[in-house]
């Protein structure tokens, strides 16, 4: 298998559905007007959720939970911060006062309790992402 068993399935970059139904014609993309990375600061919406929390509620045949996982919106400190006006400097001094993570790359058991985690890129990069609704701590 070329993919292995945590293949969790690819982002659109590009999609001209809208326009082909309406009839219109997409102008020309040259593959490299696309950047090579994707900016980790970026709003990430969870799509997918962890295999370990798969496993945790279908363990528990709760799949509420499982739902609830799933649509959980999540930020970069960056994004989350915008939302308030605080910098990332402050959204992490905020987050380790309420002791939801040890520092700006450690999450806390408490922080993993009310859904901060850990998103990655593809280069193997690793940062926390923080629901969205952390927003009112702010």
């Amino acid at each position: 298998m070329i993919l292995g068993k945590d293949y969790m399935g690819s982002d659109d970059l590009l999609d001209f559905t809208e326009s082909l139904l309406n009839e219109d014609l997409p102008e020309r993309k040259n593959i490299f007007d696309f950047d090579t990375e994707i900016n980790m600061n970026a709003e990430i919406e969870t799509e997918r959720i962890s295999r370990d929390d798969f496993i945790k509620a279908n363990e528990n045949n709760n799949i509420q939970v499982l739902k609830e996982i799933k649509t959980i919106k999540c930020l970069s400190a960056t994004n989350l911060g915008k939302l308030k006006d605080k910098s990332f400097d402050e959204v992490i001094e905020i987050m380790t006062i309420k002791n939801y993570i040890f520092d700006k790359q450690t999450i806390s058991p408490e922080g993993e309790k009310i859904g901060i985690t850990y998103k990655s890129n593809a280069q193997g990069k690793k940062w926390i992402v923080y629901p969205e609704s952390l927003a009112e701590l702010l």
